[in-house]
């Protein structure tokens, strides 16, 4: 199950996605992306995009590093492929 909320940091408004994982699933990739538009493109890069608060075999936190009231819109999502 997964949860996105709107987290407040100081002044500024942020998405943020909160995962429950199973800690028999160990053959999934699990990863949050971030866009401005829903058609793409996405971008999970931990530098610029999404910030882990936390990822362990029980939870993932993460938030998008963009305020919202920076972009026109901001959407996130998590995205689960499997592992070879």
């Amino acid at each position: 199950m997964s949860l996105t909320t709107m987290e407040h940091l100081g002044e500024a408004h942020h998405l943020q996605l909160d995962v429950a994982e199973n800690p028999l699933a160990r053959n999934v990739i699990f990863r949050v992306e971030v866009t401005g538009d829903p058609a793409g493109p996405w971008s999970s890069d931990p530098l610029d995009a999404v910030k882990i608060l936390r990822d362990d075999a029980e939870r993932l936190i993460a938030r998008d590093r963009t305020p919202v009231a920076s972009a026109a819109r901001r959407c996130i999502r998590l995205r689960i492929e499997a592992q070879d």
